[in-house]
């Protein structure tokens, strides 16, 4: 087998595992942050999608009491995969990546949404890890967070007060889409500057400071201090 031909093939089989990896991307947000561990993890992720079409497709058949038992194609790519003569056609690479990647960026991101692989190690004690490597990402991105917060802006002095729809990813700027804001003064007695229904925020990491605030009320509504 010529080279070209055996990197063509390489590539095709990886394709499922390269479109669930940029699935990851968008629903993670941070994944193989180099090339080594980007080529790993398409790796793993193609590993994952086939044996999750082989779940679907060719196990089934082993059940006699569903009525596609026994389908005419037989799958097994993982074991094809791996077999001395094995090899996997386009159509069943085709299938895997519309199929299983979709499934597998699902699972995978559920599983770190919920921070089960830390949670289940918390509960025995193997680490006290929370699972993110970034605390601002982990506070935004609770599962009961908080409603309001007031985003301290250090290098304008002012304050903002409203709820955090949206924020960057871990990095050296820090985004922030806010709604419902008040702008306050951060200085003295918090003068109320103005109000907008939405503001984006761009700072430094060390510019802004985000506390959990009272939660907002359209009778009585104290600046905060």
């Amino acid at each position: 087998m010529e080279v070209k031909e055996f990197t063509f093939r390489l590539m095709l089989l990886g394709f499922p595992g390269i479109c669930c990896y940029f699935l990851l991307k968008k629903l993670v947000g941070k994944i193989g942050s180099d090339v080594t561990e980007a080529v790993l993890s398409i790796f793993v992720l193609s590993l994952f999608c086939y044996f999750t079409t082989d779940l679907i497709f060719f196990l089934p058949r082993y059940v006699p009491c569903l009525p596609w038992s026994r389908p005419a194609v037989d799958f097994g790519l993982i074991k094809r995969l791996f077999g001395n003569n094995g090899q996997i056609g386009a159509r069943s690479v085709l299938l895997t990546t519309l199929v299983s990647a979709p499934v597998v960026a699902g699972a995978i991101s559920v599983l770190y949404r919920y921070k089960v692989w830390n949670g289940l190690c918390k509960k025995i004690g193997l680490t006290h890890r929370f699972g993110d490597e970034d605390l601002f990402n982990f506070i935004l991105d609770a599962k009961q967070k908080p409603e309001w917060y007031v985003v301290r802006d250090h290098k304008e002095n002012l304050v903002y007060y409203g709820a955090i729809t949206h924020c960057s990813d871990e990095g050296t700027d820090r985004e922030l889409l806010l709604t419902e804001v008040d702008v306050y003064s951060n200085e003295g007695d918090a003068k109320h500057l103005y109000s907008c229904p939405s503001l984006y925020l761009c700072r430094k990491r060390d510019d802004i400071s985000i506390e959990v605030a009272v939660v907002k009320s359209s009778e009585q509504l104290e600046p905060p201090k």
